[in-house]
């Protein structure tokens, strides 16, 4: 239960709740373990339309293009949710869900969840909110992938990645440098970019011969955010 209700304190909508609604969410969900790599959600689903709070691992939402190629729309990690859209309008999933690594999931099933929402007008305010947000987030990322080139789409996805990991502020030879660890693979960004890794490859020997950046296995060094995306 503990861990439910913390969960919930995250996600969102839920977050400004009391911990006696809380408590009532935190009944009707359940846990699902994933192994690595298996569809949680696919694309125009329509059957047991549920929100899925991320206990552990890590998830990837994801479009199929007309060539089978995954266009990857968000990585999630633990404390984030996602399913919310069919949740609330019972029509077949936007995008499909996959596991990055094993993971646990809390799930909670749209009657039920929607017998908690008519009683609360606080709740199906913020859910619009929230709601909001996430399609602003998606139409930035959609105006970098079609108005951007290369270069531009993988500076751009790697300041998003900053923004979302976190930075911490480090002193090397005197100078502030931005530094984010556990920085996905090359080919993590080329996913979230719409490029290849071998484009991601070349643009990152080109931002490190211009001193942009600096890698140090998966730690990422940045000197000059203002002129990466350039």
């Amino acid at each position: 239960m503990e861990i439910k209700l913390k969960l919930l304190k995250k996600a969102g909508f839920f977050s400004y709740l009391h911990d006696d609604y809380l408590k009532l969410f935190a009944k009707i969900a359940n846990y699902r373990s994933y192994d690595k790599d298996k569809i949680v959600l696919r694309e125009t689903d329509t059957e047991n339309p549920s929100i899925f709070l991320i206990a552990k691992g890590q998830v990837k939402v994801f479009v199929s293009a007309i060539d089978g190629t995954e266009i990857v729309m968000a990585i999630l990690n633990e404390g984030d949710f996602f399913g919310e859209m069919s949740l609330i309008d019972g029509e077949p999933r936007s995008a499909s869900v996959k596991t990055v690594e094993k993971s646990e999931l809390v799930v909670i099933h749209r009657d039920e969840f929607l017998n908690k929402l008519q009683h609360d007008f606080k709740l199906v305010m913020s859910l619009l909110m929230e709601m909001s947000r996430r399609i602003r987030t998606l139409d930035k990322q959609i105006s970098a992938l079609t108005l951007m080139p290369v270069y531009g789409r993988i500076a751009t996805t790697i300041v998003e990645i900053m923004k979302e990991k976190g930075t911490q502020t480090r002193l090397i030879d005197d100078t502030e440098v931005n530094v984010t660890y556990n920085c996905p693979s090359q080919q993590r960004i080329a996913d979230l970019s719409g490029t290849t890794r071998e484009e991601v490859s070349e643009a990152i020997s080109y931002m490190q011969r211009k001193g942009f950046i600096g890698l140090n296995g998966t730690d990422l060094y940045v000197f000059q955010k203002p002129l990466l995306t350039i």
